[in-house]
């Protein structure tokens, strides 16, 4: 089997998302993303997704990319607390709005990475055909589930946000 080992490799073929194991992979938006993914290419990797763009974390979650969600989330964190007890400067909305932007210009070459990964590494751990297609689907499609989870945390902190927002706001 092909070795995938970094990026340059997995972003090679561009004509092999059009097989049976995305179609199994992505699911009923297959159509969509098989559009988007014919557009994209190692020189020009942007391709709009304005659920992306909007929903960030919960289309990170909705598609299952649990490792990016958390980097996501864990990435908010470290800036946040970075710049409000490190630096002591309270960020705009700016920096958050240029991170939702870029997650939404890159969401589709992401999402055709990560499938490639989750492909590879499931059909060198099974033999048979049948058994690589059933993981596939189990493993890819979308997660109302995790949606909703990553939406709600969103909207906690949200509401944590608007609370410290209006306490600072009284403080004056």
């Amino acid at each position: 089997m092909n070795e995938i080992n970094n990026h340059d490799d997995v972003s090679k073929n561009q004509e092999d998302f059009n097989s049976e194991y995305f179609i199994n992979f992505v699911g009923k938006n297959y159509g969509y993303y098989n559009r988007k993914w014919g557009k994209i290419n190692i020189k020009n990797p942007l391709s709009l997704n304005w659920i992306a763009i909007l929903f960030g974390p919960v289309w990170y979650a909705y598609r299952k990319m649990y490792l990016y969600l958390f980097a996501f989330y864990g990435g908010l964190i470290v800036v946040d607390m970075l710049f409000s007890y490190v630096f002591q400067i309270e960020l705009s909305q700016a920096p958050f709005t240029v991170a939702a932007v870029m997650i939404g210009l890159y969401a589709n070459g992401l999402y055709l990475y990560f499938i490639r990964r989750k492909i590879h590494k499931i059909k060198n751990e099974e033999q048979d055909q049948d058994k690589i297609n059933e993981r596939l689907k189990k493993t890819g499609g979308a997660s109302m589930v995790s949606a909703v989870i990553a939406g709600a945390i969103m909207a906690l902190g949200t509401v944590f946000y608007i609370i410290n927002f209006m306490n600072e706001l009284n403080k004056f």
